[in-house]
């Protein structure tokens, strides 16, 4: 009689393992599902992740944040392919991510940026890793292109009252005197000429690259 009992027990068992099998094995394909490979670019992987990391942390160009994530993308790919093929030996410091962490609590919140860290499922030092890649590839363009490009008072002027100032009051935040971040605004101005100099560049590296899309 025991023995009958024990063993009408074990299909059940049976029956719970298989079930947790399944519900696991569901589990970890919804997760492949929402990181998803978007592009590989000379063997480097490109997920929705690696998008979405850009998006909810304001990495990408400020023209870009109503846009597509096809031009997100596309961005991105730039950006894996200027870190793949510079010979330039350049660093970023722990000083340095911090000033940038920063300038993203600025524009965001430490709530917010908190916040989406645990929706993608992510620490504060998974963020930094995207950072210095962001900066190192800011800094590579800088460095290659700088010595080609002038800025004229003029064209800080404009940059302070046309695009900074708005700007800042669109976030809500301090305005300084442009005296004080005179070096600053030129930078910025340097870096959008620095840009278009650049994006001839790019264009060359992407016919050399072996570049795969995957339909979202």
């Amino acid at each position: 009689m025991k023995n009958r009992q024990h063993c009408s027990h074990i299909p059940w068992k049976n029956l719970l393992c298989l079930s947790l099998l399944v519900f696991f094995s569901l589990f970890l394909s919804a997760q492949e599902i929402a990181d998803r490979i978007l592009a590989v670019v000379n063997g480097d992987v490109i997920t929705q992740t690696d998008i979405q990391v850009y998006e909810y942390f304001l990495l990408i160009d400020l023209e870009l944040f109503d846009s597509t994530k096809k031009q997100i993308l596309d961005q991105f790919i730039d950006q894996k392919l200027v870190l793949q093929r510079t010979d330039l030996e350049i660093s970023v410091s722990e000083m340095d991510l911090e000033k940038r962490f920063h300038q993203i609590e600025e524009r965001l919140s430490p709530d917010k940026i908190k916040d989406r860290l645990v929706k993608l499922g992510m620490k504060r030092e998974d963020l930094l890793v995207y950072l210095r890649e962001s900066l190192l590839f800011d800094r590579i363009i800088f460095l290659k292109f700088e010595k080609d490009v002038f800025v004229s008072l003029a064209e800080i002027e404009a940059f302070y009252d046309q695009d900074y100032i708005p700007e800042r009051k669109r976030l809500g935040l301090k305005i300084p005197s442009m005296l004080d971040i005179v070096e600053e605004i030129e930078t910025s101005v340097k870096r959008k000429k620095i840009e278009n100099k650049a994006a001839d560049w790019m264009r060359d590296l992407r016919k050399d690259a072996d570049i795969k899309l995957f339909d979202e």
